[in-house]
């Protein structure tokens, strides 16, 4: 059997030219970028971050100290990287504080203990 290689086709697609632009660069390209607004007093407040906020508070009770994030997610049965999102998410949401550069510094916002 002979294959005629020249008869032989092949489809190949070009990449996006904003995946090209995403690679070149090293960011996401700006359509697809997502900004917070740090300065929004309220997000949406999900099921699990409620889970993770509680585990921090609950944590920073017993023992004086807050957990890290792989304590956190064993407490929460979520992802360390879920878990580091919400985090995130409380911090900017001004319900916990975190010293930049230092381990074990989340802490329940005064104000946010109260409404919890």
């Amino acid at each position: 059997m002979t294959v005629d290689h020249a008869a032989a086709t092949t489809v190949r697609r070009e990449p996006s030219p904003l995946l090209t632009a995403h690679r070149s660069h090293g960011h996401p390209p700006t359509a697809a970028r997502v900004t917070t607004d740090s300065s929004a007093p309220t997000l949406a407040r999900k099921p699990s971050r409620e889970r993770v906020f509680a585990a921090v508070i609950s944590h920073h009770g017993r023992h004086g100290y807050a957990p890290t994030v792989r304590e956190l997610a064993a407490a929460t049965d979520l992802g360390v990287s879920t878990v580091a999102y919400h985090l995130d998410g409380l911090v900017a949401a001004g319900r916990l504080t975190r010293r930049p550069g230092l381990v074990r510094t989340l802490v329940p916002a005064p104000a946010a203990v109260r409404s919890a």
